[in-house]
Formats: C-alpha cells, structure tokens, sequence
C-alpha cells in the first residue's frame, strides 16, 4: 500500500506540474525540431514509448529509462522526408554500475528555401539547421523506481541569423509488476517533462528570446507473454501547451529475431518492425509525415556493445 500511495502521489504531482507549466503564457516558439518524435521503434508504437524507455529512445521519451539498460548502447535514426528536410539522431548510452548515461546528437535541417523580401518578390535562397547536443542520466533509486535528468545545448542557423539556448529534461519511472510464471510479466508506469526551463537567444539586433514549450508525457506500458510469443502493448498521453495527445501501442516479437508493430499517434496509425541479427537490431517505421505531406519512413540501428 505504501508503494502504491508513493507511485499515486509522484504521478499525481507529474499530471498537476505539467498542466500549469504547459500552459504558462510564452513568446516565441523557438526549437520547435524538439518536438517531431524521436526514434523508429517508437514510431512503430504511435510513439507510446515513455514507460516503455528501454534502447536508445529513452534517451529522448524518459531519461529515467537510461537505468533500464544494461548494456552499453550505440545507434541511431534517420528519418527520410521531402520538402528538403533532413532529421536524424544519433545516441551513445554507458552503463555505469546499473545506471545509465547517455549523449546524443539530434538535428533536423530545411535546405533550398526560397527567400522574399519585405514585398514578397524571391530572393536568394537560405537554409534552416537545428542541433540539439544532450547528456541524460538515469538511475534507480529503490528496486521498482527510478528518476533520470538530462541537458541539452540548442543551436539553430536560420539564414544569417543564429540562436542558442539550453533546456532541461527529467523523467521517472515505476515497475509496479513483475513475474516470470504469469501472463502478464511486467507492469510499468512512467512520466516526463522535456524543455524545462528550455529558452533561445538569436544574435539579432534585438536579441530576441524565444521560449520553448515543454511536452509533458505519461504513460504505462505492459509486457505479456502468449505461448510463443513475447509482447508489448503501451498507452500514454502528451500535452505540450494545450494540445493534447493519445498515443497507443503493441508489438510482438514472432520468433526471436523478428518483430512486428503498430500504433496509434493521436489520429494517426503507424506501422513498425524489427530485424536482430546478434548484437544489432534494425528498427523501421510508416508513420504520416509530421506536415501532412503524405508518409515517411524512419530507420534505425542498435548496437549492444
């Protein structure tokens, strides 16, 4: 009872604290890259993935996860777009006497924009680039919890100008089940603020600030067993300011090197599988394209080292 009153109260606090920071009034809307998803596996699950937050991802979904993992990790993603755009991320996870660091690279690009000018005829063309460079930490605090913080130092290059900034992630993270001899083999529950405190400065004349939104996510995730197969199936919920998103999520390994997915992100649904061959996993995601402009793919690569 005294755990479940602990998990009750640390979610309630989570749900609260994200509603009033969500929606505070901010200016600009600056690093809005950090909010397209990160990863092909949390694709495949409609981006489910915050008590999920087992590889690479949690990294990106719920630091807290990064004590999950056992191994020292490499991989990342790229996510094939039109328009121009490039986005892709790249992670390195250490494992620290059970604890989990990690660093990562995230960048989305725009190239070839045709520019206007104050009266709308083209001029010169220019580019966009957004970075984000992260260290995140998680570690457990007692046998069914764990907490994990991360960094990030923004940098952004919109034609002449330049903007920098930083912002801050924290995650936790409750195994509230597990058993080796019952159907259900596990039963988590997670949640996380990212781009806390996150602002960006632009070299301008007018030294511009913009804030960026943070995304509040909760979730839960479930690890069954059918027979022969091993699965997963996860909910969450995310909000960054007053928009408000379902996601839902299952998998299912078919045999021990293959697995298939598919989920839920809000009103979308998504396609996912993956391929193990030893210590590499590769990782592949349909899902509809973040502007409406018809699907793309997302591939990624693990490594346990």
């Amino acid at each position: 009872m005294r755990r479940i009153f602990f998990i009750i109260t640390i979610i309630t606090l989570i749900i609260v604290g994200g509603y009033c920071i969500a929606n505070e009034e901010i200016g600009g809307k600056g690093g809005a890259f950090l909010q397209i998803p990160i990863g092909a596996r949390p694709a495949g699950l409609g981006n489910a993935f915050t008590a999920v937050a087992d590889d690479i991802n949690a990294d990106y979904f719920n630091p807290a996860g990064l004590c999950q993992i056992q191994n020292d990790m490499l991989g990342g993603m790229y996510n094939f777009m039109s328009m121009d755009r490039a986005h892709y991320q790249a992670v390195l996870i250490k494992q620290i006497k059970g604890n989990g660091l990690a660093l990562s690279l995230n960048r989305f690009g725009v190239s070839e924009i045709d520019g206007r000018d104050s009266e709308g005829y083209p001029t010169e063309r220019f580019d966009d680039s957004e970075i984000a460079f992260k260290i995140a930490y998680g570690r457990k605090l007692l046998p069914f919890f764990g907490i994990g913080g991360g960094a990030k130092y923004i940098i952004q290059s919109l034609d002449d100008a330049k903007g920098s900034g930083f912002a801050f992630d924290a995650g936790v993270l409750f195994l509230l089940f597990q058993s080796k001899n019952s159907f259900i083999k596990s039963f988590r529950v997670g949640g996380s603020f990212n781009n806390i405190g996150g602002k960006m400065t632009w070299d301008t004349e007018s030294e511009n600030e913009d804030e960026i939104p943070i995304i509040m996510r909760v979730g839960s995730a479930i690890d069954f067993n059918l027979g022969v197969l091993n699965g997963l199936a996860t909910v969450d919920a995310s909000q960054t300011e007053d928009n408000l998103k379902l996601h839902f999520g299952v998998e299912t390994w078919l045999i021990k090197e293959l697995c298939i997915r598919a989920g839920l992100d809000d009103k979308d649904i998504n396609f996912g599988a993956s391929l193990r061959m030893g210590k590499f996993q590769f990782d592949y995601a349909y899902c509809p394209d973040i502007l409406g402009e018809g699907a793309t793919s997302k591939l990624g690569i693990q490594l346990r080292l």
